[in-house]
């Protein structure tokens, strides 16, 4: 082996890439090839490195780590081959592969502020904006091996390809061009549709679009203004719309109505019908003929008839097909609307049906004609022409329904052997007029119409003094007047009635009693519905009349005798002194009397009970006040706690008259007060306890008195104006000291109790 020659040289690197740590110090590989002899060195923080080798030829490589290598890091060239002989030897260079990835935006017309994006595994490396002009450039530099993904990410302008997959290797790559297609067009559709659209200016640029539920983009030809034109089975809130491909604004197509679709069949071709659509959220109901169809076919002795109705989301229709020649089956039909276009599997059929006529003898015009099917329910009405005829149908047969015919002042007799035609028979009309001795009408006169075997109307005349008795049987009646104030002349009216004809019969009243009237009502001036009033008479054999007032709370005493003094009032025992007046007395005249009227004031059934309690505040969380009624079998009980406040309230006790028992109590463990004697009092209407508690002193000894469980408070009771009694006591009890007093509710009075609770 001769002598060593120093091999120098520099691995020049620009950047690591992000993903892995910077090498400070990297270490070059010297193998001789023929030996297969391996040398090292390591270059220094600047890339320089300087190795003595021997006579050889050397394979130079500077090492590479696995992770350099992952994260595209490559030298060129990778590795150099080197002769050592008697010469010196020329530095050796190694450089940091770093590619360009360049290409050109091919645009219909000059295109700018284009953005091209470069991304590796799904994350992007680097965005840059191409050159605006009518093929912006763009390029990528410092890019290491690997693979990459180029795009495009202008979203107005449409591409033939939105994304390129490139590969970088050992040199640049070039020429990644996107090639433009169109102009965007994105819309967002509650349905699925067709959109046809048309440049408003080159209209040989149109076309149509398959529109999806949901946001898609579609791409428009040539830039400008276009017409758009939505085609479905639904309505939109917009059907028609302009779209310019400068601004790109979203077209948002929303359905407000859906077609519901079905098909009508009918027999015979020239048919005249109507299709009647009710729907629950609009008034009036929507009428379709045969020219509203949407198509229309012949099928043999058939035509085919198709609707679409148009009716928003969660709306209940009621179908029904009506004809004046053929039977339609099914009647109806009933949907609800959902949130799409419906076709109805159900079809409607329409039939040759039969007709009814029939006639009325003698001819009578307006007849009410009515036909009846299963359960008595009417089918169909007519009435009868200036000729007495009339027709209905059509029917699918006529042996499940009965016909009737009717007309005030008539009856009708069926024809045998000829079903729907009737015999009129003219009834006949009895009028009962009423007046008194003066010939003027009295009206509200109890009119009795009898014969000799039973009752046969009973009723009030009305304004005119008159009742008129329609479709009475010939015969001889009776006719009685009834009222109060009067004496009917005749009494008893007996009239012979006629078969069709009219008879009249007139009742004079004469006066012979009187009447009184008043009206109750409210202080506010309120009526007062449903009060009995009563008039007595104690000179007249104790005569009495009663009646009740009226919605408007006016009352008539009717049938008061004359000269007969007479006491009025309420018959109410309950109301006593809310009544004003209590009573009227006054002597019926040959007239009758008005203004007795009687106010009553409020009656309150409910009060507030309302009281204090005097008390240090750090005891209020311990305390509770109850109140119960006494001496009732009805259990009523309620109780409230004292807590941040000394002022207690019982809303909404019956006001009753009954007594009711108001107890303070306590909480407090008896073991953290002293105990003490309790003086012997008389209770009168006030009862203090002049010794208050004491803490209990810890220590040794004795106490003496009797013992109670919680402090004794004392209880001073403010008696409001509307109390009738108060009693107060105190109840003792093993394991609490309560206070207690006893109230006296009262319905005379809506004011709220007072009460005062001294706690020590």
């Amino acid at each position: 082996m001769g002598h060593a020659i120093r091999q120098c040289g520099k691995v020049t690197v620009t950047h690591f890439p992000s993903s892995v740590a910077t090498l400070a110090q990297r270490k070059v590989v010297f193998t001789e090839t023929k030996r297969n002899e391996i040398l090292s060195t390591t270059a220094d923080r600047d890339g320089y490195f300087c190795k003595m080798l021997p006579h050889g030829t050397f394979l130079v490589e500077p090492q590479i780590l696995s992770n350099e290598k992952a994260a595209g890091f490559v030298l060129k060239p990778s590795s150099i081959k080197v002769t050592v002989a008697d010469r010196a030897l020329e530095d050796i260079t190694f450089r940091q592969l770093e590619a360009r990835i360049s290409g050109r935006l091919l645009c219909i017309e000059q295109c700018s502020d284009v953005h091209v994006s470069l991304f590796q595994d799904g994350v992007k490396i680097n965005r840059v904006l191409a050159e605006p002009s009518v093929a912006p450039a763009y390029e990528f530099q410092n890019i290491f091996p690997g693979m990459y993904t180029v795009i495009t990410d202008e979203d107005r302008l449409c591409w033939e390809k939105t994304s390129i997959d490139v590969t970088v290797k050992d040199e640049d790559v070039n020429s990644v061009d996107f090639s433009q297609s169109g102009f965007t067009l994105t819309v967002m559709s509650s349905h699925a549709v067709s959109l046809s659209y048309r440049h408003s200016v080159r209209e040989m640029f149109s076309g149509t679009f398959s529109i999806p539920k949901g946001r898609e983009t579609f791409c428009l030809p040539i830039r400008g203004v276009y017409d758009l034109n939505v085609s479905s089975c639904h309505i939109f809130r917009e059907p028609t719309f302009s779209y310019d491909t400068d601004t790109g604004e979203l077209v948002i197509l929303q359905a407000i109505k859906h077609g519901v679709q079905f098909d009508v069949k009918l027999e015979g071709k020239n048919n005249v019908f109507e299709v009647v659509i009710s729907s629950a959220k609009h008034v009036a109901p929507v009428i379709l003929h045969q020219e509203d169809a949407i198509n229309m076919t012949i099928d043999g002795t058939y035509a085919l008839y198709t609707f679409l109705h148009y009716s928003a989301p969660n709306d209940d229709l009621n179908i029904l097909v009506k004809s004046s020649e053929l039977v339609i089956t099914p009647v109806s039909m009933k949907i609800n609307v959902k949130d799409d276009c419906q076709i109805l599997n159900e079809t409607f059929y329409g039939t040759s049906g039969v007709f009814l006529e029939g006639y009325v003898s003698p001819p009578h015009p307006g007849v009410f004609i009515t036909i009846r099917g299963g359960k008595n329910s009417p089918l169909m009405a007519t009435v009868t022409d200036v000729k007495g005829r009339y027709s209905l149908g059509p029917f699918r047969c006529m042996n499940s329904f009965d016909v009737e015919a009717s007309l005030e002042g008539y009856w009708f007799e069926p024809i045998a052997g000829e079903f729907g035609s009737f015999i009129a028979h003219k009834l006949s009309e009895l009028i009962v007029q009423v007046a008194d001795s003066d010939g003027n009408p009295l009206s509200s006169v109890l009119v009795v119409i009898s014969d000799r075997s039973e009752l046969r109307m009973r009723n009030l005349t009305d304004e005119d003094g008159r009742i008129i008795s329609k479709g009475i049987g010939s015969g001889e009646y009776f006719v009685h007047a009834f009222m109060k104030e009067y004496s009917f002349q005749p009494a008893s009216q007996p009239i012979r009635v006629d078969e069709g004809s009219r008879a009249t019969v007139k009742l004079t009243g004469m006066r012979v009693a009187f009447s009184c009237f008043g009206q109750v009502k409210y202080l506010a001036g309120v009526p007062v519905f449903g009060i009995v009033v009563e008039a007595v008479s104690n000179n007249c054999d104790q005569h009495q009349e009663e009646a009740t007032s009226d919605q408007s709370g006016i009352y008539t005493l009717r049938g008061l005798q004359s000269y007969c003094e007479y006491t009025v009032r309420l018959k109410l025992s309950h109301i006593g002194q809310n009544v004003w007046p209590r009573e009227y007395k006054f002597t019926v005249t040959q007239n009758d009397s008005i203004g007795f009227d009687f106010t009553l004031s409020p009656i309150n059934d409910k009060m507030d009970v309302i009281g204090y309690v005097h008390s240090d505040p750090d005891y209020f969380p311990t305390l509770m006040i109850h109140i119960q009624r006494l001496g009732h079998s009805d259990f009523y009980s309620e109780r409230v706690k004292i807590d941040n406040s000394s002022m207690f309230i019982f809303p909404a006790v019956p006001a009753d008259g009954s007594v009711y028992a108001v107890r303070l109590s306590s909480s407090i463990k008896i073991s953290g007060f002293e105990p003490f004697c309790f003086p012997e009092v008389i209770l009168v209407v006030i009862f203090m306890l002049l010794e208050p508690f004491q803490k209990k002193q810890h220590g040794y000894g004795s106490t003496r008195g009797s013992y109670l469980a919680f402090p004794i408070g004392f209880l001073v009771a403010v008696v409001a104006y509307n109390f009738t009694m108060v009693l107060w006591h105190v109840l003792y009890e093993s394991y609490g000291t309560t206070t207690t007093s006893q109230i006296t509710t009262s319905s005379s009075s809506s004011t709220s109790s007072g009460l005062e609770m001294i706690h020590y």
